[in-house]
């Protein structure tokens, strides 16, 4: 065992220094910038995408030092001559094949994990993109505001016609059988129906955001402040049975829903507050 010991004495330091090095991988040296910048689209689950990219492979690195050490302990228990040896290398077989399985397990959480934010974050960037192009317009654009650690809110868009809560849901696309469309998804006005079947909680976050963000606008600058919900599905074309309900759009439909959108006219100066509260807490990101 002493033998096993000193041979991957220096693969096991060498790992204790990887690991070292990515908790400690974001202390530099101050950087050239002071100024914050505002959060770009996803930009809570790419920071999410990254810490599970440094969980997989510090995981990695260990699963595959343990299953060295694994596979030279069997060796090790096949040529022990005493019951003691043979006992002593037993349990350490059993310890590292408990450590193995507890690796594998994470490692797999986190594949999984990673494919459904990498999809939420490629949806949210794809919408960010149209969005912005309503700059253009004269609209002010807000991207990933943070309402709170667990939680934010995709997108906010500040119009003359209005200040716009948009929540985007990326969602694939399952193998369908013939004449059956794996694109469409009807709206009744009360629930979603996808191919796949009905789907109501995407409606009732997009209410819950619009409500908080109209209620901490309207406390923020001491006036009422009215927040329309809008929930995008990008990819998908949104077959309307009703015209109740709040607005699911195409990325694509967005920005004539919001510049050719009737009612009461925000005026300039109402903008300007409310845009003042969204840039502090929008402008949160390092140099």
């Amino acid at each position: 065992m002493f033998d096993l010991f000193i041979q991957f004495l220096p693969l096991a330091i060498l790992l204790l220094f990887f690991t070292r090095f990515f908790l400690l991988h974001k202390q530099g040296k101050r950087p050239p910038v002071s100024e914050k910048m505002l959060r770009p689209p996803g930009e809570s689950l790419r920071n999410r995408l990254d810490e599970l990219n440094e969980t997989m492979i510090v995981a990695l690195a260990y699963f595959a030092m343990v299953s060295c050490i694994f596979s030279a302990i069997v060796k090790t228990w096949s040529a022990a001559t005493t019951s003691t040896g043979m006992l002593v290398t037993l349990l350490f077989g059993i310890l590292c094949a408990g450590v193995l399985i507890f690796l594998g397990r994470r490692v797999y959480r986190s594949v999984m994990d990673y494919r459904n934010y990498n999809l939420g974050f490629s949806g949210e960037r794809f919408v960010g993109e149209a969005l912005n192009k309503l700059m253009l317009d004269g609209c002010q654009v807000f991207h990933d505001y943070p309402a709170d650690p667990k939680w934010n809110i995709d997108h906010i868009v500040v119009s003359s016609t209005g200040v716009f809560a948009i929540e985007t849901k990326a969602r694939r696309k399952g193998e369908l059988p013939p004449g059956f469309n794996n694109h469409v998804v009807t709206y009744d006005g009360q629930s979603l129906n996808f191919p796949g079947g009905r789907e109501l909680k995407m409606l009732e976050q997009t209410r819950i955001n619009a409500s908080w963000l109209s209620g901490q606008l309207s406390s923020a600058i001491g006036e009422s402040v009215s927040v329309t919900p809008i929930l995008t599905i990008p990819g998908w074309w949104i077959e309307r049975k009703s015209k109740d309900g709040i607005p699911v759009l195409n990325h694509k439909e967005i920005r004539g829903f919001i510049l050719n959108r009737s009612g009461t006219i925000l005026s300039s100066q109402k903008i300007q507050r409310i845009v003042h509260q969204l840039d502090q807490k929008c402008r949160d990101v390092e140099f």
